[in-house]
């Protein structure tokens, strides 16, 4: 484990998804929150989070991304080294729009990001897939985990106090330039780090139905979209519970976006722990048992049965729980890719568990309204039992 984590692969699979989530932490929480702050209406500041439906849609040309490989060499460094300068290039473009008197601009460039950003997470999945030997997928995708938390802290909460400190451009500035930084690792590259697998056919959209409906994927996908309804139930009611309480912006940035950060990479590395100790199915299920028993003492804090420093301890547990889960999660999608489709085999995937999870949110949050937090939590935490129930099914945990 150690000679990985101070290896190449790991130092490139984490700068890859720490830029990428440097960007989605600005874009769904830091800009709702400046303009906010600006005076933009919630309806206004709605148009960024349905912009989200674009990663959901990276299935669609997740195909063309492992059939053609432009600019030569290893598979998917062209595709990296275009989303990142794309993915620079719209954040600068951002920069010179007022959120407010230019919300329309600011959509667009959302949006190119949104894009961008999907197009390399499409190319670093299928990378992180024929990087990694079975053996070291647990700790790969704890490494993958760790960079999109720390890359939505700085995108998020970073961005927020830069704001506050430069302004709007000179932070667009900055954080375009820290999307930059892997592109050093990204030309070092070379085809023979990556696990090589003979095309037997050209990819196409075919591929991927076929994909999905062979022997052991409809149960595995089953367990993934329980899994990801749950999961997003619970994270969608933790900031509006908070704000009703009486927590402010400060407060909930440090519970939730540092904390958050902090607690999920641990949870991301004790998932690697147990998946050198346990197999795919019991780690999993330990991981979703934890996420829908902390549904519990948040429910007590709504209840006003516990103190604000309680609820401190249990959102640490809680992302320890999210961390360990996701990287679970993705862990065995991985599993399930083949190296010769890997873009778009893990992007079905992705696809499929992201478009339920936005759902399990939107539907919490109006259960919330209706009958309460504790119902909208109690749902979340079955559909997380569910989901591990699911999972000791045979066939829908590879044998890894």
């Amino acid at each position: 484990m150690l000679r990985f984590l101070a290896g190449y692969r790991a130092r490139l699979l984490l700068s890859l998804y720490v830029s990428q989530y440097i960007g989605m932490g600005f874009v769904f929480a830091a800009i709702p929150a400046i303009a906010r702050s600006k005076g933009l209406s919630l309806d206004d500041i709605a148009i960024f989070y349905s912009l989200a439906m674009i990663w959901t849609l990276k299935v669609l040309w997740a195909p063309l991304m492992d059939r053609y490989q432009p600019f030569g060499g290893p598979a998917y460094r062209g595709w990296l080294i275009g989303a990142q300068l794309c993915l620079a290039a719209a954040t600068l473009a951002c920069s010179f729009f007022d959120p407010v008197d230019h919300l329309g601009a600011v959509a667009a460039c959302v949006a190119a990001m949104c894009f961008t950003s999907s197009v390399q997470d499409v190319a670093a999945d299928a990378v992180a897939v024929r990087l990694l030997p079975p053996g070291d997928r647990g700790i790969g995708n704890a490494v993958q985990t760790a960079g999109g938390l720390i890359g939505a802290l700085v995108g998020a909460g970073g961005a927020v106090l830069a704001y506050e400190q430069v302004g709007w451009q000179a932070t667009l500035w900055g954080l375009a330039a820290l999307t930059l930084l892997p592109s050093i690792l990204i030309l070092q590259m070379r085809s023979g780090q990556q696990q090589e697998e003979t095309p037997a056919e050209k990819v196409t959209y075919g591929l991927i139905w076929r994909f999905l409906l062979r022997p052991g994927t409809p149960r595995w996908l089953a367990v993934l979209v329980v899994a990801e309804f749950g999961l997003g139930a619970q994270i969608a009611l933790v900031n509006p519970m908070l704000v009703d309480h009486g927590w402010n912006l400060t407060k909930i940035a440090l519970g939730t976006a540092l904390w958050g950060a902090l607690f999920g990479v641990s949870g991301a590395g004790m998932a690697a722990v147990l998946f050198r100790r346990f197999t795919r199915r019991a780690a999993l299920i330990g991981a979703l048992l934890l996420s829908a028993a902390l549904s519990v003492p948040i429910a007590f804090y709504h209840a006003a049965a516990m103190a604000d420093w309680q609820m401190v301890i249990v959102l640490a547990l809680y992302y320890t729980g999210w961390g360990m889960t996701t990287t679970a999660l993705a862990t065995v999608m991985m599993d399930h890719c083949r190296a010769r489709s890997a873009g778009s085999d893990y992007s079905s995937q992705f696809s499929i568990g992201a478009l339920i999870g936005l759902m399990g949110s939107s539907l919490a949050l109006s259960m919330a309204e209706t009958y309460g937090y504790t119902a909208a939590l109690a749902a979340g935490a079955c559909s997380c039992l569910l989901a591990a129930i699911l999972a000791k099914g045979k066939g829908a945990i590879k044998a890894t």
